[in-house]
């Protein structure tokens, strides 16, 4: 038999003490196991306790593990679509609730390609990586994204029956020039016509547009039928800054149409990677001592590119009272860089390099730069049959605020003009 004590205080515990101390031998040893076992009991309580604590904690921290899963995986989220410009990096990202010991998987839906399994890829793809920050964020990465990489890509888990979710990765494509269906230099009598095409192909379709490179108006002549009593024809001639069409008609040309005329593809995807590439209009420079002249070159490259001028292999030419140098940027990729020389000298004259340079590569181009005499014409002299020469296409150009893309021919030397030199 128990007596049990209880004290709130020291008297109460005196009390009790002297209780059990006036207990016979035996029942206070009795007493005493009793204290001892519901000593152990308190312990076996308080262990308990502290096992259903850690259990309720881990619970908490750990809301989507479960165990083994309590509740079945759930998608927190769609998989989002993505529209990647070409040569760019693309990133599924597939959001799952209470995974547990599930596991998510990346498949290429159209070609029943497994791209990865949880942390794995299986893919042979060195351009495909995936991630993770916890176990309820999956990412599946694409580097460098090309045309074969566009189409359906699932998030699946690994449940009976399977879960999954479908994102489409569609990739833009720069404007490009269909060089065997774009005219190129033409030649056309006073009088006459000409149809000059500019074919552009891309992702999305590229909007193609005509302009004349001085800043002139293009001259569009058309007939129209006037009826006033008597049917009868007459021309209206429309001066337009730009001309919306893949091909440009021009009639009744006459010497005020010639002139290079650019043709411009845009869709509002801007350019892939690209190495350093220089465009030289004139790799042969003559000017008269005592005059100014103008050496130019075009520099394409993504990332930008650091450029400058060097004469015979010397160093980096600075700017001076005598020399200008110019970086006049066409875009985000494209620089015009200009030299200016005032007062040409002898010692001016000789070989300069336009140099370009990026993480990419290097390039550089010469520029020969010579003297000569001044240059007259004689005005009794009889000019032939004028020729008009209409530039169309050469180089590809970007314009930055609008994602522009054009090819330009630089005009060359014009039939019927005669020199003479004194």
């Amino acid at each position: 038999m128990c007596v049990r004590v209880e004290s709130t205080g020291f008297a109460r515990l005196r009390d009790s003490w002297d209780t059990l101390q006036l207990l016979p031998e035996t029942m206070y040893k009795q007493q005493i196991r009793c204290n001892m076992k519901s000593f152990h009991d308190f312990n076996d309580m308080m262990g308990r306790a502290k096992v259903f604590w850690a259990m309720l904690t881990i619970l908490l921290i750990y809301p989507n593990d479960n165990f083994g899963g309590a509740f079945q995986p759930e998608f927190a989220a769609p998989l989002a679509n993505l529209t990647v410009p070409l040569g760019r990096d693309a990133m599924f990202t597939c959001l799952v609730e209470h995974l547990g010991g599930y596991r998510v998987g990346w498949i290429k839906a159209d070609t029943k390609a497994i791209q990865a399994i949880h942390d794995h890829v299986i893919t042979h793809n060195p351009r495909v990586s995936v991630s993770r920050s916890d176990h309820s964020t999956w990412n599946l990465h694409i580097k460098g994204v090309q045309l074969e990489d566009a189409g359906l890509y699932m998030c699946q888990i690994n449940t009976d029956p399977m879960k999954s979710q479908v994102g489409t990765l569609t990739i833009e494509v720069p404007p490009d020039f269909v060089a065997d269906e774009t005219s190129g230099d033409v030649m056309i009598g006073e009088g006459g016509q000409v149809k000059l095409i500019c074919r552009a192909k891309g992702v999305p379709q590229p909007r193609v547009n005509w302009r004349r490179e001085d800043g002139k108006d293009i001259i569009i002549r058309e007939s129209v039928s006037v009826s006033n009593g008597q049917k009868s024809k007459s021309e209206l001639a429309t001066a337009i800054g730009e001309y919306h069409g893949e091909e440009l008609r021009l009639t009744k040309i006459s010497r005020h149409d010639m002139g290079a005329y650019l043709c411009i593809a845009s869709n509002g995807v801007p350019p892939a990677i690209i190495p350093p590439v220089i465009h030289v209009p004139n790799q042969l420079v003559g000017a008269p001592l005592g005059t100014d002249v103008s050496l130019e070159c075009f520099v394409e490259a993504s990332p930008k590119s650091i450029n400058y001028w060097m004469k015979d292999n010397e160093e980096m030419i600075i700017a001076s009272s005598r020399r200008d140098v110019q970086a006049v940027f066409k875009s985000s990729f494209q620089v015009r860089m200009l030299l200016n020389i005032r007062n040409l000298q002898k010692q001016d004259l000789g070989s300069y390099r336009c140099v370009a340079k990026n993480s990419l590569g290097s390039v550089d181009v010469s520029i020969r730069l010579s003297g000569k005499r001044k240059v007259m014409l004689r005005p009794d002299l009889k000019i032939g049959n004028p020729y008009i020469r209409v530039p169309a296409v050469l180089s590809t150009k970007l314009l930055a605020e609008s994602a522009e893309v054009h090819r330009h021919y630089f005009p060359g030397k014009w039939p019927g003009l005669a020199a003479i030199t004194t």
